[in-house]
């Protein structure tokens, strides 16, 4: 099982002349050199010195991709030509690959951080692309770490995912706009295909070990299957079928022993198992941004747990809260969805292997039991031809809550944004522009697009509903809807994730302006205490009511202060004192139980939001 890579080559040369010459070695074997960098100064050890005083590095890569499961033998060709250099090697040739998410180089010398990969080659991963940057680690060579040839990686990388999407594509249909980097690997065709040679092998090994194939053919197939994106597409043209392009590959790859691939299987033994495994990898991903966004949260809730603001109800002004107590409640709802998400995850992560209608009549169960068990699945207890789709459909209602949840919090945010309110900005950067015409805006545009996104996941939560009812043991009317909408509501929910911690994280929070509304309304906020009051000196509820809502009215019409006109009510002021009733206008009044609430939640540290509490 080969991933595809691009394979590159650093050169320790004296001078260029030498630098052309394994140049020419290599591409005799290799091809043609797709990209070059500068030429480096090598002067960080003199390890190197029986080469030459003074040396100079270049990397270069190669044109197509190949299998990363052939390093060793691109080492052991580097040690024959650096050999044929002279009695004293005149260049050191470093064999590696880049994908997308790692570095890795070969060599011939062993170290603690080195696994050995065959033919007397050890590799290592010298760099990982996380957050959009490569990162070393503590045994990363001091040059590699140092960044300077970050620049011809960068390159080589961005190489890689454009010849994966040239050859195949990526399954997903969503604008390059909207993807994420991880479910782009996820679901990218070389990783879908991977994940079918995931379960193809898994049942090989189960035949094997009920003793129906010869253990050294499967080792053969272990050792030989790799994935092909331009030959299965090549077969798939001509066949029209994917599963049976993806298994000719293989086996021709294989040889002789390549018949026992797919071995009593049904296409959708594969698929619909490879997919469990798929959806269930995306929605860990989505769990553990959505654990970051909840810890964010729940920060920022602490942060601001007794920051009073008014609380709205209709749009309205209704009585005060505090903007901690505000977000707590987001909070709650992000740990019901991570809930959701997880029963997701339960009901997804079956697979079956039990043939064309899931009578087993090529295959037996102790098969079926023994691929899932070595993949990491439940078995499905029954099934038809597929997996019944009412499990894939939790799973993007799950996401469409989600999307929901994250449009609330959005929505609120965008409400706290606007001109007459200003209690809250989504980050602006310094260079950001918010409109072609009218240079002070300041619009809501990452909110605004999270409220759009969330749209989508509940059009893809009718669409999965609909894939529900299919025709007896199974149709092939699901499939289409699928290969659209599950790529596309993971890509969109971990963007709106991701968004949406960009916002938490980022947001000014304006408690000027939560102070200056609460006034806004003169005092209204507190009819409610009135009312109370008035109750609890005699009067009914009803004629209470009555005589707090004509001052109330009074108010709204004239814009003084509540408590001025109560003053003026002979009816309130015969049973209150003056102090009484101005201590009913009591902002911590509303308050008092924000302590008791808060403590029903854990109080983060300063690693909470890494832990992703």
């Amino acid at each position: 099982m080969q991933p595809a890579v691009i394979r590159i080559a650093g050169i320790l040369h004296p001078d260029d002349s030498w630098l052309n010459w394994s140049l020419e070695m290599l591409c005799r074997h290799w091809g043609s050199v797709r990209r070059q960098s500068r030429t480096f100064p090598f002067d960080h050890t003199d390890y190197y010195r029986d080469i030459a005083p003074v040396l100079k590095r270049t990397f270069v890569s190669f044109e197509g991709l190949a299998g990363a499961g052939e390093l060793a033998g691109w080492k052991n060709l580097c040690c024959e030509i650096e050999g044929r250099s002279g009695d004293t090697r005149r260049v050191n040739i470093d064999p590696g690959y880049i994908n997308g998410s790692r570095l890795v180089l070969a060599s011939t010398k062993d170290h603690a951080h080195r696994i050995f990969i065959g033919n007397g080659i050890f590799a290592e991963v010298t760099l990982r692309y996380m957050r959009k940057k490569w990162v070393s680690f503590d045994c990363t060579f001091p040059d590699f770490a140092s960044g300077v040839y970050d620049r011809f990686l960068d390159d080589v990388r961005r190489d890689w995912l454009s010849s994966i999407k040239d050859q195949e594509g990526v399954m997903d249909t969503l604008i390059e706009r909207y993807r994420t980097e991880e479910m782009s690997e996820l679901w990218s065709h070389e990783n879908h295909f991977r994940i079918w040679l995931e379960v193809e092998l898994a049942a090989c090994r189960a035949w094997m070990e009920e003793g129906v194939i010869p253990e050294e053919a499967f080792q053969h197939i272990v050792e030989r299957s790799y994935i092909d994106l331009a030959r299965i597409r090549e077969i798939e043209d001509s066949v029209h079928h994917d599963m049976i392009a993806f298994v000719t590959s293989l086996a021709e790859k294989v040889g002789p022993d390549g018949r026992f691939i797919h071995l009593g299987l049904t296409s959708s033994d594969v698929i619909d198992t490879s997919s469990s495994l798929l959806i269930s990898r995306s929605i860990r991903v989505i769990l553990e941004e959505l654990k970051k966004f909840s810890g964010s949260i729940l920060e920022k809730a602490w942060k601001f747990k007794f920051t009073p603001c008014v609380g709205r109800t209709h749009g309205v002004h209704a009585e005060p809260i505090s903007f901690g107590f505000k977000l707590l409640n987001w909070y709650e709802e992000m740990r019901r969805d991570q809930s959701r998400m997880e029963a997701a995850l339960g009901a997804v992560g079956a697979g079956k292997i039990s043939g064309a209608v899931g009578t087993y009549a090529h295959c037996p169960p102790t098969i079926e039991e023994r691929v899932c068990e070595l993949l990491g699945l439940e078995r499905a207890r029954v099934s038809t031809q597929i997996l019944q789709r009412d499990r894939h459909a939790e799973v993007i209602n799950a996401l469409a809550l989600l999307g929901s949840g994250l449009e609330r919090i959005a929505q609120e945010i965008r409400h706290l944004q606007r001109s007459e309110v200003l209690e809250v900005l989504e980050p602006f950067s310094g260079g950001q522009k918010g409109s072609s015409a009218m240079p002070h805006k300041k619009n809501p545009v990452i909110c605004e697009r999270i409220c759009g996104m969330a749209r989508l996941l509940r059009g893809y939560a009718i669409a999965s509903m609909e894939n529900i009812p299919l025709w007896h043991e199974r149709d092939i009317s699901h499939s289409s809807v699928e290969r659209v909408i599950w790529p596309d509501a993971f890509h969109i929910a971990h963007y709106m994730l991701k968004k949406s911690i960009e916002v938490i994280e980022g947001m000014r929070v304006l408690e000027e302006g939560m102070a200056r509304n609460l006034e806004l309304s003169k005092g209204l906020v507190f009819s409610q205490r009135i009312l109370l009051g008035l109750v609890e000196k005699g009067f009914t509820r009803e004629d209470a009511y009555a005589i707090v809502q004509e001052n109330a009215m009074i108010c709204w019409e004239k814009r003084q202060p509540f408590l001025e006109i109560l003053g003026a009510d002979s009816r309130i002021m015969g049973v209150f004192a003056r102090d009484e009733i101005e201590a009913l206008f009591d902002t911590g009044y509303y308050l008092r139980f924000i302590d008791e609430v808060f403590g029903r939640f854990p109080k983060p540290d300063k690693s909470f939001a890494e832990k992703g509490r």
